[in-house]
C-alpha cells in the first residue's frame, strides 16, 4: 500500500488557524508561500486527482501492451493463461461471477466487491448532492474551485449526519446479505455457525517435553475418566521446519526422474558460475556430485534421489516434539466431555499451581480447543511454545519495525535532502524527478517494506494458515492507516525528527481537514487501484520465479516439471487488504470532500472487472480460510464510524474555545449523537459476536456451554486419513512409491 504522490508546495508552513475561533468563521485560511506556473498549478493538487488518471493509464495501458507483445513474439502463452488447465470462460463487462472457474473462495471474494459496490453506489449518490450543497455555500465567495465542493466551504449541518447514518444502515443490510449468502459469520450475521472443526478431536498445546504417548493416554484416562480414546488416535506433532524442504524437494526430484523415463536420455546442462567451482552441491549437502560425473540427467538425479533420501530418513529418525497433540475420540460427545473435564479442573486452579499428578503434565498451561482441519494447520512452522521472554522480545521488535516504518515512509521524498533538486518544481528537471521518478521509486520501496514487514509478523502467528493470513491482513491495514493519518496530521516532514527540526506542536488535529487532503486520498485510491491491477495481472512474480529457474535449473526435464507444478495462486490476504484500505480512507473524509465518493466507485468497479478477469483467466484457483472472508466484513463495519467522529472533530476544532458555549446547537448535537449512535451499533456488534467467548458472563447469566458449543461450531466437512500425522503420510506415500 503506498501513495506516490506528494504536494510541490507545502502549505503547511503557512498555516493560519487564528480565525478558526469564531464559529461563523472561514474553518482554514491558506497563504500560497511561492507562486507557481500554470503547470504547477494543473499538477499541484486540483489537477492531481486528473494527473493520476492520465499517468497510471498510460502505465497501465503500456504494460499491457508490453506483455501481450511478449505473448505474441515468443508465444508466452503462460503470461495470459492459468496452469491448472481448467477451462476458462472470457470476462464480461457484467457483474456475473462463475464460481465453478474461479472456486469457492474467489467467488466469496468477488461477491464482497459486489456488496462494496452497492454500499460505493449510495455514497455516489451521496456524494454528488454534497457537491452540489458544499459548491453553493457563500465561504469561498464568488471564485469558485473544486475547494469550494468540500465542507471547508458550508460548515457541518444535519444533512451530513443524516448521510452518514444512511451508509451505516446500507453497509449493515449488504453485510447482513454477504454473510446470509456466503455463511459468514460477522458483527452482521452473528449467527452463522463460527468456524469449521473436527468435534471428533481435540488439539492439545503446552504439553511438557517429557511426555510421551502412553503417558498422556494413561493421565486422560485416570484423571478425566476420557472415554472413546485410543493410543492409535494420539499423534505429537513435532519440528518440520527442515525436513519439510527435503520432503518437497525429494518429491520434485522423483517427479523428474518419472519424467526422463517418458521423454528419454537427457544431459545435465552447465550454470555460468560452475566454471569457478568443481564441485556442485545439485541442491544437497554433498559436495562429492559435480556436473563432469554426472553427464547423464538420469544418473544425476538418481544419485540427488538417495542423497535426499538418506538425509530425510536421518531427520525424521531425530524430530523434536514441540508439545502439541492431537487425539482423537470415537464420537464428539467423548471429546467434549474430556474438554469440559480439562477447562473445568484449569478454572479450579489458582495462579497455574499445579498439585499432585498434575505437577508431570501441569494441565494449567494447556490450551485445549477443537482441532482445525488439517489442511490449514502450518505444519513445516509448528514450534513449541515460546517463553514469555521471546514473546515480549518479538513484540518489542516488532514496535521497533512499525516506528522505522513509519517514520521512514512518512514522507519518502524528504528523507535525503539530495532527493529535492534546486528549483522546487520550477523547472523541468526537478519537476520531472518530483512527479515521475521519485514517486515511483518511493512507491517501489514503500510495497517491498511493507511486505517485509508483513513477512516478520508471522512470528507471532505460526500455528495455522489462517492465523498467518489474519496476521498479515490486520498488520497491512493497521501501517496503512496510521501512515496515511500521520502524513495528514503533519505539518513537517517526519524525517526532521532525526535532524532535531521536530516538536509535538507540528503534528495537530486541524491538518486532518485541509482541503488539499481530499485530493491526497483520492490519489491515494487511485494509485492503490492501478498498482493493483498491474500486479495483478503483470505477472512479475512468476517472471521473477521463471527467470530464476532458467538460470539455476540443470535439464530440459526439470524445467518441464517445474512448469506443470508451479501455481501462481490469488494473494486473498494482501486483494482484501488494499480493499479494507480503500474503504477506510473513503469513509474517512467522503462526507469532508465529496469528490472522494466519486472517484471510489470508479475505482471499486475497475478494480472488481480486474479481479474477475484475473481470477478466470490467470491464477489458479485458490483457497483461503473462512476466517479470512469474515475479517473484512468487520473491518468496514468498524470503519464506518470514521466519517460522524471526523465530522464531530471538524465542528471541535472550527468552534476551537468557544465549543462549551455552543454545545446545545444542533451542528454540534448532530454529530456527536451519530457518533453515540455508532459506538452503541459496535458495542452491541462485538458483545453479539464474542458472546461465546465471555465464559465467565455467560455463567453469571446462566447460560450453558453446551448451547454456545452446538450453535457456533460445525463438523468438519471431510475426513482424511493421516490428517494429523504428517509423519505417517510422508511414510505413506514412500511405501506407494516403493
Amino acid at each position: 500500500m503506498s501513495v506516490n504522490t506528494r504536494l510541490l508546495s507545502d502549505p503547511y508552513l503557512s498555516l493560519n488557524t487564528s480565525q478558526c475561533n469564531n464559529q461563523d468563521a472561514y474553518d482554514f485560511n491558506f497563504v500560497e508561500a511561492t507562486p507557481h506556473t500554470w503547470l504547477n498549478e494543473l499538477l499541484i493538487w486540483e489537477g492531481g486527482i486528473t494527473f493520476n488518471v492520465v499517468y497510471w493509464s498510460i502505465i497501465l495501458l503500456f504494460s499491457f501492451a508490453v506483455i501481450h507483445f511478449l505473448r505474441w513474439k515468443f508465444r508466452w502463452r503462460f503470461l495470459t493463461q492459468r496452469f491448472d488447465g481448467q477451462n476458462q470462460s472470457r470476462s464480461s463487462w457484467s457483474l456475473s461471477i462463475d464460481e465453478e472457474v474461479i472456486g469457492k473462495d474467489g467467488a466469496t471474494y468477488l461477491w464482497f466487491q459486489v456488496r462494496q459496490m452497492i454500499v460505493y453506489t449510495w455514497i455516489l449518490i451521496i456524494s454528488i448532492v454534497l457537491i452540489v450543497i458544499h459548491r453553493y455555500g457563500d465561504k469561498q465567495g464568488l471564485a469558485k474551485n473544486l475547494k469550494s465542493t468540500t465542507l471547508y466551504n458550508i460548515g457541518v449541518n444535519g444533512i451530513h449526519c443524516v448521510f452518514c447514518l444512511t451508509v451505516l444502515v446500507i453497509l449493515d443490510r449488504e453485510m447482513y446479505k454477504h454473510g446470509l449468502q456466503r455463511g459468514i459469520r460477522s458483527f452482521a450475521s452473528p449467527r452463522i455457525p463460527d468456524r469449521v472443526c473436527n468435534r471428533r478431536w481435540l488439539m492439545i498445546s503446552g504439553l511438557p517435553l517429557t511426555t510421551t504417548i502412553d503417558s498422556l493416554y494413561d493421565y486422560l484416562k485416570n484423571r478425566f475418566d476420557s472415554k472413546g480414546i485410543r493410543r492409535e488416535n494420539i499423534h505429537f506433532v513435532y519440528d518440520l521446519n527442515r525436513l519439510w524442504p527435503v520432503k518437497e524437494h525429494l518429491k520434485l526430484v522423483r517427479e523428474i526422474k518419472r519424467t526422463l523415463l517418458s521423454t528419454g536420455p537427457q544431459q545435465i546442462q552447465s550454470r555460468f558460475w560452475e566454471c569457478f567451482s568443481t564441485n556442485e552441491a545439485a541442491g544437497t549437502d554433498r559436495g562429492s556430485l559435480n556436473s563432469d560425473d554426472c553427464g547423464d540427467a538420469l544418473t544425476f538425479y538418481s544419485e540427488m534421489e538417495k542423497t535426499l533420501l538418506a538425509k530425510r530418513d536421518d531427520m525424521m529418525n531425530n524430530l523434536k516434539f514441540v508439545g502439541i497433540a492431537f487425539i482423537g475420540f470415537d464420537s464428539p460427545a467423548e471429546a467434549k466431555a474430556t474438554k469440559r473435564a480439562v477447562k473445568q479442573l484449569q478454572r479450579s486452579t489458582w495462579f497455574g499451581q499445579d498439585r499432585g499428578d498434575d505437577q508431570e503434565f501441569r494441565p494449567s498451561t494447556w490450551t485445549i480447543g477443537y482441532a482445525p482441519p488439517g489442511s490449514q494447520m502450518n505444519w513445516p512452522k509448528l514450534q513449541q511454545r515460546r517463553p514469555l521472554w521471546n514473546k515480549l522480545a518479538i513484540w518489542l521488535a516488532m514496535i521497533a519495525i512499525y516506528f522505522g516504518y513509519i517514520a521512514v515512509m512518512a514522507a519518502p521524498g524528504y528523507i535525503v535532502q539530495s532527493f529535492q533538486l534546486v528549483g522546487g518544481g520550477s523547472d523541468e528537471i526537478s519537476l520531472t524527478w518530483q512527479l515521475f521518478i521519485l514517486p515511483n521509486l518511493a512507491s517501489f520501496f514503500t510495497r517491498r517494506l511493507t511486505d517485509f514487514v508483513t513477512k516478520i509478523d508471522e512470528y507471532r502467528h505460526h500455528t495455522t494458515v489462517p492465523s498467518i493470513e489474519l496476521g498479515k491482513l490486520r498488520t497491512v491495514c493497521h501501517l496503512s492507516a496510521v501512515l496515511y493519518l500521520i502524513r495528514m496530521m503533519a505539518m513537517k516532514p517526519l524525517p526532521l525528527v532525526f535532524s532535531g527540526q521536530f516538536h509535538i506542536r507540528d503534528i495537530r488535529w486541524e491538518c486532518l481537514f485541509f482541503p488539499e487532503h481530499g485530493s491526497f486520498l483520492s490519489c491515494a485510491i487511485i494509485v492503490n487501484t492501478a498498482s493493483g491491477v498491474l500486479m495483478n495481472h503483470a505477472r512479475s512474480e512468476f517472471l521473477m520465479s521463471y527467470l530464476l529457474k532458467w538460470f539455476t535449473c540443470r535439464s530440459e526435464a526439470e524445467h518441464t516439471v517445474w512448469r506443470q507444478n508451479y501455481r501462481l495462486g490469488f494473494d486473498f490476504t494482501s486483494n482484501y487488504a488494499e480493499l479494507a484500505s480503500n474503504f477506510g480512507l473513503t469513509m474517512l473524509i467522503f462526507i469532508i470532500f465529496p469528490v472522494l465518493g466519486v472517484i471510489s466507485w470508479i475505482c471499486c468497479i475497475l478494480r472488481f472487472l480486474s479481479d474477475r478477469a484475473a481470477m478466470m483467466e490467470m491464477y489458479a484457483v485458490s483457497q483461503t480460510s473462512p476466517d479470512l472472508h469474515r475479517e473484512p466484513v468487520n473491518m468496514a463495519l468498524n470503519l464506518v464510524i470514521f466519517s460522524p467522529i471526523v465530522l464531530l472533530g471538524y465542528r471541535v476544532i472550527q468552534l476551537g474555545p468557544n465549543t462549551i458555549q455552543h454545545l446545545v446547537e444542533s451542528t454540534f448535537l448532530a454529530p456527536l449523537c451519530v457518533a453515540i449512535l455508532y459506538g452503541v451499533y459496535l458495542i452491541d456488534a462485538h458483545l453479539r459476536f464474542y458472546w461465546p467467548k465471555f465464559e465467565f458472563i455467560r455463567r453469571l447469566f446462566g447460560y450453558i456451554d453446551d448451547d454456545v458449543e452446538e450453535t457456533y461450531t460445525v463438523d468438519s466437512l471431510s475426513v482424511i486419513q493421516h490428517e494429523y500425522d504428517p509423519l505417517a503420510k510422508i511414510r505413506e506415500e514412500e511405501m506407494s512409491h516403493r
